[in-house]
């Protein structure tokens, strides 16, 4: 099965990266704005050779070929705030954009009989039976905005609340955008003072409790 199988390979192109940008534009708050790309190339021939001697043999050569590629970039802009006030109270603000936009398309063909087996002779365009033929080609976006606030006494308390506005190309105008909140809060017992004796074999013990909202578009494009 390995020496029939030799010829058929798949191979993967892909190019990735990100570029950004920060600025300072006063004490405690940035900006930043980032862009992602990614491109990946797949190409893949399979040749099928009859195996006899199998109880169930596959009797019929063929030759198969897939090719696709995707294309997909993001961009997001935050506008960022901290502070320490009183050296007690530490604030974080976060508030931002993203958009992703992701391109697929692929193309499918097979054919099977030819009169050798030789890999000069078996190319899409000898095979005699079994002409097949697909394609597709797909499509999506989607568009965030968001916000977050972290709030931080004496390294001790910790509460955050988050909120999304997140819109899906998947759905009808109608029905594009959905808001989903989330709030959690925190405390870092292992700060207290009455957890002092534990400091030789214990670093951190912190409790967290949250309750979010969360969306889903996987629905098809």
């Amino acid at each position: 099965m390995l020496y029939r199988a030799r010829d058929t390979n798949g191979k993967w192109v892909r190019i990735m990266g990100n570029v950004y940008g920060e600025i300072d534009i006063l004490e405690g708050l940035s900006f930043k704005t980032l862009f992602g790309y990614y491109f990946g190339q797949w190409n893949y021939n399979g040749y099928t050779i009859p195996n006899l001697e199998h109880s169930e043999p596959t009797k019929v050569n063929a030759h198969n070929h897939d090719s696709n590629y995707t294309l997909q970039w993001n961009w997001t802009n935050t506008l960022s705030y901290s502070r320490t006030f009183n050296d007690i109270h530490k604030l974080n603000v976060v508030v931002g954009t993203e958009a992703i936009d992701n391109y697929y398309q692929s193309l499918n063909a097979s054919r099977s009989q030819f009169f050798s087996e030789d890999l000069q002779y078996m190319q899409l365009d000898a095979g005699e039976t079994n002409i097949q033929n697909s394609g597709n080609v797909s499509e999506w976006s989607l568009f965030s905005q968001f916000g977050r606030v972290n709030y931080d006494l004496l390294n001790k308390y910790y509460v955050e609340g988050t909120v999304r506005r997140d819109g899906s190309s998947r759905f009808s105008e109608a029905n594009q955008y959905g808001v989903f909140p989330a709030v959690s809060a925190g405390w870092a017992l292992s700060e207290e003072t009455f957890m002092d004796g534990t400091n030789k074999w214990l670093e951190v013990l912190k409790l967290r409790a949250g309750y979010g909202v969360s969306g889903n578009d996987n629905i098809g494009n």
